[in-house]
């Protein structure tokens, strides 16, 4: 019931969010350049698609992307279809109301049901961004006096986007795409958590599980099940319960005083691949890390308010440097840094703080290897399932995002053995 709620909180936030980014009633910092105005037949191309066989789009792997849908008509909120791999300057919609659409990329074209309409959009326009600004714009466009309501090509090219610079476009998608995966993640919490009880519900309606009654009515300790072991602490307890986005900030702080330096800056690469190694180290649950191109990945750190903390409590101060003409913010200790360390010790100990030394100088590509063959091991211990090097290399080849890893040197076969080696080393 905490999840539900937890979630329909986010998606409020969401909400609230688009309205407020979309419409430049509130501006991202460093961005002051004024919007424009454009026509969707302005912004690409606007076409249609083509019939396609069930036997066609089986054949490709289906993945979510942003689209605008009439079925979502009624509360003016992005739709989503199912979709396949395409090049991400593609947006589609269906056109034919609750006639869902289908859109795929094959053998470099691509290729969409005839239901759907399809919009190109040019180089200088992000496709993220335009197919959240259509979810909140197009709902408006669609025909109320059909018994099916549509929104055709005609009515879509003349819809008109007031639009933001490509810098801003990003920096917008890339928030609200973030909030995305953050719920996402909460509704996979769920899931996983209704699937747990439906278990346990198994296990005890049906006595297959018999619970102990206390000794004495003078017991007040709860029941507990037959079959369950007695618990053993390898680490000691946390002491002290704190909320979630200062502790993230303690972490940040915390290593960007033990990592970070003029020449090689804290990276938000480094302080998410280690608090996460540390989390498991001291066996804390975060339900917040998502499996993302470079491993485990968590948005809140980011957008949730930890990085914000850190930085007003000084515990860290931003370092942008540049390479090949990009900017990139990185960090460094603060001056109230000492602060931070003082938290982390008495929460973790001095131990801890010892312990994450060790990756002081490994490598990005080794944080990635070791994370992401955790977080999997970790998957499969949940599901109940055999841990070897056959499952983790399965359950890493089924994720999309995950997949093109093992195209890669750093998670070849015998790497991926050794990083199992290693993470028995890290938290046997």
């Amino acid at each position: 019931d905490l999840l539900k709620k937890l979630i329909a909180k986010k998606k409020a936030i969401k909400q609230g969010a688009m309205q407020e980014l979309l419409t430049g009633k509130k501006r991202l910092q460093g961005f002051t350049e004024e919007w424009e105005t454009k026509k969707v037949n302005d912004i690409g191309y606007v076409g249609r698609g083509r019939v396609i066989s069930h036997k066609e789009i089986s054949k490709s792997k289906s993945k979510k992307y942003p689209v605008y849908s009439s079925q979502t008509a009624n509360n003016g909120i992005m739709g989503y279809i199912d979709t396949f791999d395409f090049e991400g300057e593609y947006i589609s919609w269906t056109t034919d109301g609750e006639n869902a659409g289908t859109v795929f990329y094959r053998n470099g074209k691509f290729n969409s049901t005839n239901v759907c309409g399809l919009i190109k959009v040019k180089n200088k326009y992000d496709s993220k961004f335009i197919s959240y600004l259509l979810g909140v714009k197009a709902p408006f466009f669609v025909s109320k006096n059909l018994a099916n309501p549509k929104l055709m090509n005609e009515p879509m090219k003349k819809i008109e986007l007031h639009i933001p610079q490509f810098n801003e476009q990003q920096a917008i998608a890339k928030i609200l795409s973030d909030m995305d995966a953050e719920i996402e993640a909460l509704e996979q919490q769920l899931q996983k958590t209704q699937t747990l009880k439906q278990g346990m519900m198994q296990e005890l309606l049906t006595g297959k599980i018999r619970l102990v009654k206390p000794a004495t009515q003078e017991e007040t300790k709860p029941l507990a099940m037959v079959a369950e072991p007695e618990a053993v602490y390898k680490k000691e307890a946390k002491p002290i319960k704190h909320n979630e986005h200062i502790n993230d900030a303690v972490l940040i702080g915390t290593m960007a005083n033990a990592f970070g330096s003029e020449q090689f800056p804290l990276t938000r690469f480094m302080y998410t691949k280690v608090s996460y190694l540390l989390k498991r180290y001291k066996e804390e649950q975060d339900v917040g890390y998502l499996k993302k191109a470079a491993g485990p990945y968590k948005p809140k750190t980011r957008y949730g308010g930890a990085e914000k903390i850190a930085l007003q409590n000084q515990y860290v101060k931003k370092h942008i440097s540049n390479h090949k003409g990009k900017k990139y913010e990185n960090f460094l200790a603060g001056d109230n840094v000492t602060e931070a360390i003082d938290y982390f010790k008495d929460w973790y100990g001095e131990k801890t703080l010892q312990w994450i030394q060790q990756f002081k100088y490994t490598k990005r590509n080794q944080l990635e290897l070791w994370a992401t063959v955790d977080m999997a091991i970790e998957d499969l211990k949940q599901e109940n399932k055999p841990v070897n090097f056959q499952t983790i290399k399965e359950l890493i080849n089924n994720h999309e995002e995950w997949r093109p890893k093992l195209k890669r040197p750093v998670f070849s076969d015998e790497n991926i053995k050794t990083a199992i080696n290693k993470i028995n080393q890290l938290f046997g």
